[in-house]
């Protein structure tokens, strides 16, 4: 057999399979090319065929992702994530269709399952860009569904392994959360509001901290204590929300003897504090039917502007939303409605129609300024 004939019958029989990997690669850029428009029956009917025309292809947990990307049923994407996740768990963005699970689970309220989900991240995703998050995520559901031990470990141990200031803080900030749920103002409360002070001046929970130790000086009669607080928050935070409370806690706190100007607790005040102190939460104050102050629900936080993009678009029937870029995501703002029942009411709808869990919150006009603030 000549060389000649060799060439001509190997090229014979590499033919069938360089034309299927051809048509492979044409396929899936078909595929990518339509997961940017709006017209996902195709997206499904391309991906349906290429996943049965090429079932070994290494791209079919590609077409998967975008699959569950372009979901727009919140339920039915994290059953396409999980898949990826369960089928596919060699996939190099495996650790990523986990975290979109769990971002959409904690949406939905979805405690039980964003547990189960967090856990499987914490496990098997130990080097990946997500596992933080997956910390906290098993925090969130742990404070949620009141297995306040789990989610406090989890902090402490966070803590204890930790060197980002930012997640040092957070940490610091949820194990507060819990422990008031917990105890109330106690010690221990009162103990992490002073390590909050103390080591975390930089971080974004600084300012309600400085808040809430004046609140707790207040609580305790330490007038000069509370007032120092507010001052430092005022003069540090001055476009604050927290500072803007201050502002009214020290109009209203009247005149106040000179004295030491110290806020931060010491081991006296703490000590003084007691170990259980259970109180009910205070509410918001009533705002009169004061016209400046409405109400929205707040859908978020969202790690990119594409998660909240899909997110804006499937809620988009309910009325007026607005979004905003923090320093570390976006948020969503649905609605601006008078009085708290009619928020309620949107907050239910957004829970029945959607699967979405969101915040009742507070939109306050004041000096050419809105603030935005808690349930």
């Amino acid at each position: 057999m000549t060389g000649k004939t060799v060439s001509i019958l190997l090229s014979a029989l590499l033919l069938p399979s360089l034309a299927a990997a051809t048509d492979e690669m044409h396929l899936y850029k078909a595929i990518i090319d339509c997961s940017s428009g709006a017209d996902t029956g195709r997206l499904e009917v391309l991906s349906d065929k290429f996943i049965k025309q090429f079932p070994e292809s290494r791209n079919i947990p590609k077409v998967k992702m975008v699959l569950a990307e372009k979901e727009s049923s919140p339920s039915a994407a994290v059953q396409k994530f999980s898949a990826i996740i369960y089928n596919h768990p060699a996939f190099e963005k495996s650790d990523f269709a986990l975290y979109q699970a769990c971002q959409i689970q904690s949406l939905m309220a979805d405690w039980q399952g964003l547990r189960k989900n967090a856990i499987l991240g914490i496990k098997n995703y130990g080097k990946s860009p997500y596992h933080e998050h997956f910390r906290f995520f098993y925090i969130q559901s742990g404070t949620q569904l009141q297995k306040y031990d789990d989610a406090a470990a989890e902090c402490r141990e966070i803590l204890a392994s930790n060197h980002s200031s930012r997640t040092m803080a957070r940490a610091l900030y949820q194990l507060a959360v819990i422990t008031k749920l917990k105890q109330g103002i106690s010690r221990e409360y009162v103990s992490s509001l002073r390590e909050l002070l103390l080591g975390f001046r930089d971080s974004d929970i600084y300012p309600s901290a400085l808040l809430l130790t004046g609140n707790f000086h207040e609580k305790k009669n330490n007038s000069r204590g509370a007032l120092a607080a507010y001052d430092e928050l005022i003069k540090k935070f001055p476009a604050s929300f927290e500072a803007m409370q201050a502002r009214k806690k020290t109009a209203s706190m009247g005149d106040i003897s000179p004295g030491p100007a110290v806020f931060i607790p010491d081991d006296e005040t703490i000590n003084k504090t007691e170990n259980i102190e259970i109180r009910p939460e205070e509410d918001l104050p009533d705002e009169g039917g004061n016209e400046a102050v409405l109400y929205a629900v707040s859908v978020g936080p969202f790690p990119s502007l594409k998660n909240m993009q899909e997110i804006k678009k499937l809620i988009s029937p309910v009325g007026e939303i607005r979004s905003l870029q923090l320093r570390t995501g976006h948020m969503l703002y649905v609605g601006r409605v008078q009085g708290s029942d009619a928020a309620l009411n949107l907050k239910i709808r957004l829970a029945e129609e959607y699967g979405i869990n969101g915040r009742i919150v507070r939109i306050r006009s004041e000096e050419n300024k809105k603030y935005i603030y808690g349930e």
